[in-house]
C-alpha cells in the first residue's frame, strides 16, 4: 500500500529511534559501543545514576534492560531519586506560573556555595520538598525571584570563611605535630574526639545517600563545636603562650575543607590554598597537604580519636559556662565586667578535680572575676 506521503516523494529513514529507545543506550552508546573501546570498560558500567521519579519507568527501567541485553551487565549500581522542589505553595515551578527560580539569580544574589548547601540541606527523604518564592532586587536592579531558605547557605558560608580566616591569623610558629601533645589537655581531647565523630557521620550520610544529614551534621560541627568553643577556647590559650592550640585548629580546619567539599568546593577551595600557604604540614604525621582540595583525600574517621570522657566531662564546663552567661544575661552585666561567682560542689570529688584543673579558662569563657570552691 502506498500511502499519500510516499506518493509526495517521502521516505521514513530507517535510523530515527524512539525517543526513550535511544535513551535506554544512553550509558553505553555514548562510549563507542558496540566496539569494544577502551571507555566502555572504564566508564561501564557506572556507580550511581541521579533521576527524578516520573522518568523511572520511561528512562531508568529501560536502560537497566538494555543495559543487561546489549552489554550483559546492568548500568549503575544505585539509582538516587530525588525530591521535586516545589513553591510555597505546593505547586510544581514552571515559567508560565512565574514561580521558578534561575540558579543564576541565586549565584548572583547569595554564591554558588550558599546555593549548594541550601539545596543539600534540603535534600530529604521525602519526594517533594518547599520552597517559598518572594521576589528580590539584585544589585544591578534586576528584579528575580528568591527565597529566604538560601540566607541559611549563605550564612553558613560566611561563617565558615570568617571563621577560618580568624583560625589563621593565629597560625603563625605552629609546631609539629611530632612536637605536641595533643592528648594532654582536655579541650584538645574533646574537640578531636567531635571531629573524629563528623568524619564518621559525615561519611556515614553521604554513603548512604543522605545529604541532609551530611549537611546538618558538618553544620553544627563547624558552628557548634568548632567556631563557638574550641577556637574561643584556643584563642584564649594561644593568647597565654601555648603553641599546641595551633596545631590542633590547623588540623581540625584541613578536615573541615575536605568534608565541606563537596557540598561548597570554591569557598572550601580557596581557604585550603591559604592554609596550605601558612601550615603546608600539617595533622597526625606532619605530611605535605595536596596543593589541590579537589585531589586531596576524603578523611576517615579515627577510631583512637574517639574520647567519650573528654565528651562528657566537657559538656560539663560548657553547662556550667552557659549558666552564667544566662544569669549575667537576666541580670544585664556588661560583657566586659568581671564578677566573682562561687561554685557548690557537693561529695563529688572528680567535677570537683575537673573545675579545678579548667578554672582560668572558665573563668575567661564565662567573665568571671574569681571563683570560690566550696563543697557545703
Amino acid at each position: 500500500i502506498v500511502t499519500a506521503i510516499e506518493k509526495a516523494g517521502w521516505k521514513r529513514d530507517c535510523d530515527v529511534l524512539d525517543t526513550w529507545f535511544s535513551s535506554a543506550l544512553w550509558p553505553f552508546s555514548t562510549l563507542g559501543w558496540p566496539d569494544q573501546t577502551p571507555e566502555v570498560g572504564a566508564f561501564y558500567p557506572g556507580d550511581v545514576l541521579c533521576t527524578a521519579r516520573e522518568i523511572i519507568t520511561l528512562w531508568v527501567s529501560r536502560m537497566v534492560m538494555m543495559g543487561q541485553y546489549c552489554v550483559g551487565d546492568i548500568p549503575f549500581r544505585d539509582v538516587f531519586i530525588h525530591a521535586m522542589i516545589q513553591d510555597g505553595e505546593g505547586r510544581k515551578m514552571s515559567k508560565s506560573l512565574g514561580n521558578g527560580i534561575d540558579p543564576l539569580d541565586i549565584i548572583d544574589s547569595h554564591g554558588a556555595d550558599a546555593m549548594r548547601y541550601t539545596l543539600a540541606a534540603m535534600t530529604t527523604q521525602t519526594q517533594d520538598v518547599r520552597m517559598p518564592v518572594e521576589r528580590m532586587t539584585l544589585p544591578d536592579g534586576r528584579e528575580v525571584n528568591s527565597s529566604p531558605k538560601f540566607d541559611i547557605g549563605r550564612n553558613f558560608c560566611n561563617k565558615l570563611w570568617n571563621a577560618s580566616r580568624f583560625a589563621m591569623m593565629n597560625l603563625a610558629g605552629m609546631p609539629s605535630w611530632s612536637d605536641i601533645s595533643p592528648g594532654a589537655h582536655l579541650f584538645d581531647r574533646w574537640i578531636l574526639s567531635r571531629l573524629n565523630a563528623a568524619a564518621r557521620d559525615a561519611t556515614m550520610a553521604l554513603e548512604g545517600f543522605k545529604f541532609n544529614e551530611l549537611a546538618d551534621k558538618l553544620y553544627h560541627f563547624i558552628w557548634d563545636d568548632f567556631c563557638d568553643w574550641y577556637l574561643e577556647v584556643a584563642k584564649i590559650r594561644i593568647n597565654a603562650g601555648e603553641q599546641t592550640p595551633k596545631a590542633i585548629v590547623a588540623h581540625c580546619l584541613d578536615m573541615i575543607l575536605r568534608l565541606m567539599h563537596p557540598i561548597a568546593p570554591f569557598i572550601t577551595e580557596a581557604i585550603w590554598d591559604s592554609l596550605n600557604a601558612l601550615a603546608p604540614c600539617r595533622g597526625p604525621g606532619d605530611d605535605q597537604a595536596e596543593p589541590v582540595l579537589a585531589r586531596a583525600n576524603w578523611p576517615h574517621a579515627d577510631a583512637c580519636a574517639s574520647d567519650p570522657r573528654a565528651v562528657e566531662d566537657f559538656s560539663l564546663l560548657q553547662d556550667l559556662i552557659r549558666q552564667v552567661r544566662n544569669v549575667r544575661m537576666q541580670h544585664n552585666v556588661p560583657p566586659s565586667r568581671k564578677v566573682p561567682a562561687q561554685a557548690l560542689v557537693a561529695n563529688d570529688q572528680r567535677v570537683k578535680a575537673l573545675l579545678e584543673d579548667n578554672l582560668q579558662l572558665v573563668m575567661a569563657m564565662a567573665g568571671l572575676e574569681s571563683v570560690e570552691i566550696t563543697d557545703t
